[in-house]
């Protein structure tokens, strides 16, 4: 779910502001009052029949979609989630990412959020829900359709610090305690500088896993990052290390590619190879934006090429795109390819 996604991320900014650790513990708790409540709509989920609710298969591969606020009306307008929760079902995915932390706002009514703030959720949000609790419509009418238990929580591309920060005068004098008083190098890409950083990051992520594991043990923690080369060169996100300790039990690969020779070379990456010895590994796959529509067929022939290369399953940015008026296809014609995909 996006929730426990964007919800981490503001941790991490907040914390690589003050760089330093000692209220550590209060930004975990932060993050564990935002984010405790996961990715939803389970896989291996029982789907039911149209005759009165008979269980007609088990679904074991990941089939999910990012539900976000940008670019998209679906947690604006009053009735789009049960309509969507409800399509979803339908046609057989069986995860569902909503966001709930995105541009400095909680996307459901938060007593922290309020404390630290000022509002207690996005005021567009609030403005056009009339206070409702949009997370808890979601979750109530996915009960309703597939009778779920919560999974995790995800986080994403930008749980990280972007290579070129880490000059501000508190990380300075961190680093300096760190080596005998030497100033950090200049060039933000030097990579002894780099490695500082990323082991901050790391060292985060352990303390961060572990108190989520302590106060819900049995949570999933899920990771939806770019390449492992892109995420450690750009945001000092060396996620192949975190798979490698045990910190995240998923990992959602973004591969937002248009051409099926690039997007399979993402597959075949020494860190996602390494990943797939260690823990369930599902991609990512653009079904769409505002300023790129994305044809079925490449969303077809992505499917393919994840389903034979016998990864997880998939999840796909983002709902609006799936069949809606974004896309170069009718919404019917849209939804008939993602019911013949699902029903193969």
């Amino acid at each position: 779910m996006e929730l426990g996604k964007l919800a981490l991320i503001f941790l991490v900014r907040l914390k690589m502001k003050k760089t330093v650790f000692p209220w550590l513990n209060n930004l975990i708790c932060l993050g564990l009052a935002l984010t405790l409540i996961g990715f939803s709509l389970l896989p291996g989920m029982l789907f039911p029949s149209n005759a009165g609710g008979a269980v007609s298969k088990i679904i074991t591969e990941r089939r999910g979609v990012w539900l976000t606020n940008v670019s998209s009306s679906v947690l604006f307008i009053p009735g789009s989630i049960n309509r969507v929760i409800k399509q979803l079902a339908q046609l057989q995915f069986n995860t569902v990412y909503p966001v709930v932390w995105n541009r400095g706002h909680t996307f459901y009514p938060s007593e922290l959020a309020q404390v630290i703030t000022g509002k207690k959720q996005d005021p567009l949000l609030n403005f056009m829900g009339g206070g409702t609790d949009i997370l808890s419509t979601i979750i109530q009418e996915s009960h309703v359709v597939l009778n779920y238990d919560i999974e995790g929580i995800q986080i994403d591309d930008h749980f990280g610090l972007p290579v070129e920060l880490g000059y501000d005068p508190l990380t300075v004098n961190l680093y300096k305690s760190e080596h005998g008083g030497k100033i950090p190098p200049q060039d933000p890409h030097n990579p002894q500088w780099m490695a500082w950083r990323a082991a901050k990051l790391t060292k985060f992520m352990v303390e961060l896993a572990n108190a989520i594991k302590t106060a819900k043990p049995g949570i999933k923690i899920s990771l939806s990052p770019n390449s492992h080369r892109f995420s450690y060169q750009n945001y000092l996100q060396d996620w192949k290390n975190w798979v490698k300790q045990g910190l995240i039990d998923e990992l959602v690969l973004q591969v937002y590619r248009n051409d099926s020779d690039s997007f399979k070379r993402e597959l075949e990456r020494t860190a996602v190879k390494f990943a797939r010895q260690k823990i369930p590994v599902s991609v990512g796959i653009l079904s769409g934006t505002l300023h790129k529509p994305i044809n079925i067929k490449t969303i077809q022939q992505q499917v393919k090429i994840v389903r034979d290369c016998r990864f997880n399953g998939f999840s796909f940015f983002y709902w609006e795109s799936l069949w809606g008026y974004l896309s170069p296809e009718s919404p019917y014609q849209r939804r008939q390819v993602f019911r013949d995909l699902f029903d193969s």
